[in-house]
């Protein structure tokens, strides 16, 4: 059962929630942080998992509250992780430096996704209108 609430998006968004940003997005930019600094064999992995958890994070907090950055940021960081995991499926293929490229593209990105489309077009998306015939 789908039940909406009907109060405002702002008392539905994790990043309101100190505990919810802790768990669900700053755990994760820590690992995908810490990564830099660990073997390259375990890198592009824990920068797959960090992406995963953050997009799914962002995906679900877009669909609770309308936050606008996560309807973009969540597919980003997922398309970020698959390409991490396709590096280390196919390493003959990648030069060497791919993960760290798509790690540094992915924090350039994340960047510009969060705080552009706030700024230029508002916190939370808007529901869609319904229009009624009047009947």
């Amino acid at each position: 059962m789908n039940v909406a609430c009907a109060c405002p998006p702002e008392e539905r968004d994790f990043l309101r929630s100190w505990p919810a940003t802790v768990v669900l997005w700053r755990i994760p930019e820590a690992a995908f942080l810490l990564a830099f600094f660990v073997p390259t064999s375990i890198r592009s992995w824990m920068w797959a998992v960090s992406l995963t958890w953050c997009g799914l994070s962002c995906l679900a907090n877009a669909r609770r509250c309308g936050r606008r950055h996560c309807y973009l940021t969540g597919p980003f960081f997922l398309l970020g992780a698959l390409a991490m995991v396709l590096t280390q499926a196919a390493p003959t293929v990648f030069p060497a430096a791919t993960p760290s490229w798509i790690a540094v593209s992915e924090i350039a990105g994340a960047l510009v996704l969060i705080f552009l489309p706030e700024y230029f077009f508002g916190r939370y998306a808007r529901p869609a209108q319904v229009l009624s015939s009047g009947g």
